[in-house]
């Protein structure tokens, strides 16, 4: 982010005191400043779409409930991202600065036109009293132009009023190309010290929230694996401690009890509950709180590593199901695409067996 900021205010301020004297350097300005606000733009999806900002597919985690909410998160970022791609301030900026670009364009190929037409109407004098001192013809353009003669005897009321007239011609040319060029210049003073400022400072901005954003997900996701840890630990460790005869399906589930940690301070950790549910009918029947006392029993070695083949064979199932999936769309579309080629090549035949048909006939009734 400060690499562009950098980079943005280094390449602006190389115009920051030059003024636009004609439709060359506008051309040149025009070019320079598009291709700044293209390298914005891409430097904005580089910083949002690095590897610890953009929404990547989060890992998978054995307990359904857990890997449910670390996929919403995932989607909450994304559309998150998506947000901030589309907000007012951003929007606003570009349509700003893409505008500016817009009549900086317009007002260059205005000034083109005026010096065109500045250069006919002067050719278009000059050969005009060309003819008339030469006594010719003054619709006949066959004949080469010569030097005007400056000798007094040649000087006609004709000439004189074609010579004001060219005169007031380019005076009023003048006095349009010096309005175009102080528009452009106001543009262009617009467009370095309040657009480009503007739209860089809404990128920093919207930067900074993604970041800030990520931030929290990472946190959520992170606290999320540590409570599907204790979970999976809790379930075994309950299992195989719970009375042999007891044949009731249990499921245990690990959660934070929001009314204890809302009351502590934040620098704690979170009070965690485990809450033990008699299946199918899911009737809660038990629960206590993960602490100290307990941990040293529930979280062993033996119980972190089923918990880690666990997650790695959930990983390749997911990662089989994914390449399933897309060869499955290739071939869905490999077969529509032979479709559609089976049915241009019908159309096509048809076409031509109906001219041919088209032809017997004509060739029938003339005959």
């Amino acid at each position: 982010m400060t690499t562009t900021t950098t980079t943005t205010q280094r390449q602006t301020t190389q115009r920051q005191t030059t003024q636009i004297n004609g439709a060359t350097e506008l051309k040149q300005a025009i070019q320079e400043y598009t291709a700044i606000m293209r390298e914005m733009k891409q430097r904005f999806d580089d910083d949002i779409t690095q590897s610890d900002l953009a929404t990547f597919e989060p890992n998978p985690i054995c307990r359904p409930l857990h890997d449910f909410h670390v996929r919403s998160c995932a989607v909450t970022h994304s559309d998150f991202i998506r947000k901030m791609r589309q907000c007012d301030e951003l929007i606003g900026a570009e349509k700003n600065i893409t505008e500016t670009l817009t009549a900086l364009e317009k007002l260059r190929k205005m000034m083109v036109t005026n010096k065109q037409q500045r250069k006919t109407e002067h050719k278009s004098n000059r050969r005009v009293a060309i003819q008339i001192m030469s006594f010719q013809d003054p619709f006949n353009t066959e004949l080469e132009p010569e030097p005007i003669t400056t000798s007094s005897d040649l000087m006609t009321e004709s000439t004189l009023t074609l010579k004001q007239m060219d005169a007031n011609a380019k005076q009023h040319h003048r006095t349009v190309a010096r309005n175009l060029l102080v528009e452009v210049n106001r543009l262009f003073a617009q467009l370095r010290a309040q657009f480009i400022v503007a739209y860089q400072a809404a990128v920093d901005t919207i930067v900074g929230k993604v970041i800030h954003h990520a931030e929290k997900c990472r946190g959520f996701n992170d606290r999320t694996l540590r409570l599907a840890v204790i979970e999976f630990c809790a379930s075994r460790w309950f299992h195989a401690n719970k009375d042999a005869m007891d044949q009731t399906e249990y499921n245990l589930s690990a959660v934070k009890d929001e009314s204890i940690t809302s009351s502590i301070s934040r620098t704690t950790d979170d009070v965690i509950q485990i809450k033990i549910h008699a299946l199918p009918e899911s009737i809660l029947v038990g629960m206590f709180q993960f602490d100290e006392a307990i941990s040293n029993d529930i979280i062993t070695e033996e119980a972190i590593q089923a918990f880690e083949w666990e997650q790695q064979s959930l990983w390749f199932d997911r990662q089989a199901a994914r390449e399933k999936h897309a060869k499955y769309e290739q071939e869905y579309a490999k077969f529509y695409e032979d479709q559609a080629m089976a049915a241009a090549d019908a159309a096509s035949t048809a076409c031509t067996v109906m001219g041919d048909s088209d032809s017997e006939s004509y060739d029938y009734v003339e005959w």
